[in-house]
């Protein structure tokens, strides 16, 4: 095992560089998405409105970050009895 921090192909791809297959392989795509768009769009159409939507939230997924749930930690007893009661307040006006 070479020490860490060596490289093992020093005439290797440097970091960061582009794997060249990938790199045809996206290329290839994107000329078929773009060849083919009307082709997509009306297969798109012809989907059933269940099946749409659900090409649709695949779809997004590349567009829009997916956010993550957050997990809230409260502490009741840190809480001043002012700060219970706008608390409470607020959860029954909410109803």
């Amino acid at each position: 095992m070479p020490p860490l921090g060596t490289i093992n192909n020093p005439k290797g791809r440097g970091k960061g560089t582009p794997n060249k297959v990938t790199q045809e392989l996206r290329e290839r795509l994107k000329t078929l998405l773009t060849d083919s768009f009307e082709t997509i769009v009306s297969d798109f159409e012809a989907l059933e409105p269940v099946q749409r939507i659900a090409a649709f939230e695949k779809l997004l997924r590349y567009i829009i970050p997916i956010m993550s749930a957050n997990d809230v930690k409260l502490n009741f007893e840190d809480l001043t009895e002012n700060q219970l009661d706008e608390i409470i307040t607020r959860l029954i006006s909410n109803e």
